[in-house]
C-alpha cells in the first residue's frame, strides 16, 4: 500500500515538472515568434508604468493638499 502511494506520488510529481517545463517552452516560443503576444506584453507592461505614475502622482498632490490643507484658518 505504501509503495503505490509513493509511486502515485511520484509520478504527480514527475508529471508536475514536465507540465511547467513545457509551459515555459510555450510562453517562450510564443513570446518569441508571435508579435501579437509581444505586443500584448508590451502593452501591459506600458500600462504597468503609467498605473505606477499615476499612482506617484496622486500620492505627490495627497501630499500637497494635506499641507495647503494644514495652512487653512
Amino acid at each position: 500500500m505504501g509503495l503505490v502511494i509513493l509511486l502515485s506520488i511520484s509520478a504527480c510529481q514527475t508529471q508536475e515538472k514536465w507540465h511547467i517545463q513545457q509551459s515555459r517552452e510555450i510562453e517562450a516560443y510564443n513570446l518569441v515568434n508571435d508579435p501579437f503576444v509581444m505586443r500584448q506584453k508590451i502593452v501591459i507592461e506600458l500600462g504597468l508604468l503609467n498605473m505606477s505614475k499615476i499612482t506617484s502622482d496622486l500620492e505627490e498632490l495627497k501630499i500637497r493638499s494635506e499641507k495647503i490643507s494644514k495652512n487653512l484658518p
